[in-house]
């Protein structure tokens, strides 16, 4: 490179003091700047005398060269969207300030023992360029039983798979894709506890719990209506029993009629007693 020396582009013709170069390219001379002259002052003002100044500019003509058009030069990419392309950004600068460390975990039949939740910029604008974040560890799964991930970690890499700047469905497909040995690359929070994540992770967690529990609750009324009903038509049913037995003759058939009653009574009391669980 040392021994390069610029070809030089030869001049084709000068038409009018236009210059044009072989390669279409051309130059002209315009006059310069005018000699600065002074201005008598006719005021009575007292005038200050600037100091000598050490810029000084040439009144020798100028070279003016042609340069590209604006259709010429468009750099613009109608490929790349500037706004998605700003999200993807502020991640990958997120990840850069964040300690990076790989962590392998062996997938077996219980899974990997986590979840995840994504959080990103550009919510606003309608995009999903999300970082995926570990939301909870399941104890004894694998992820548990390493030790090493821990929750509001954010996942950068799973087999070579980058998850930054990607909508959660497609996290998810790629865990859920994984098998044997897996192999992540994990990044932490120099204060992961009191981090933003962190406090959005809780604000989820809080919101699932209000939200089984109602859960759980709407079950319970549900159920409790179901052995209302139970009890209410095995009531019923031990009534049109009972007033059937005291006008039978036959032994066995009141027997038999006995026998109904009391499993109506019994499965009565059952639904009295029932006690809700969650399926």
């Amino acid at each position: 490179m040392k021994d390069y020396v610029p070809k030089t582009i030869q001049i084709v013709g000068v038409e009018d003091g236009v210059h044009y170069y072989e390669d279409g390219h051309f130059w002209m001379e315009v006059p310069g700047l005018l000699p600065e002259e002074e201005e008598e002052d006719e005021s009575n003002y007292f005038s200050y005398i600037s100091k000598p100044s050490k810029i000084s500019f040439s009144t020798e003509p100028m070279k003016v060269y042609s340069t590209f058009s604006i259709t010429e030069y468009d750099r613009r990419n109608e490929d790349v969207d500037p706004v998605a392309a700003s999200a993807e950004y502020e991640l990958e600068k997120r990840v850069e300030k964040m300690d990076v460390f790989p962590v392998e975990l062996v997938k077996g039949s219980e899974g990997l023992g986590l979840s995840i939740i994504g959080m990103g910029v550009g919510a606003d604008a309608g995009l999903e360029k999300l970082g995926i974040f570990v939301k909870t560890i399941t104890a004894n799964g694998a992820a548990a039983k390493d030790g090493r991930i821990q929750v509001n970690d954010q996942i950068i890499e799973v087999d070579g798979k980058s998850l930054v700047g990607v909508t959660q469905a497609y996290a998810a497909s790629v865990l859920r894709n994984t098998s044997g040995l897996v192999k992540f690359s994990i990044g932490r929070e120099r204060d992961p506890e009191n981090s933003e994540v962190a406090q959005l992770i809780r604000q989820s967690l809080q919101a699932d719990k209000e939200r089984e529990e109602r859960r759980q609750k709407a079950l319970e009324t549900e159920q409790q209506s179901d052995a209302s009903t139970v009890q209410l038509t095995a009531c019923q049913n031990a009534t049109i029993l009972l007033a059937g037995v005291g006008g039978l003759r036959d032994p066995t058939i009141a027997r038999r009629k006995i026998r109904s009653l009391l499993e109506y009574l019994e499965l009565a009391d059952n639904a009295r007693h029932m006690t809700p669980t969650l399926p």
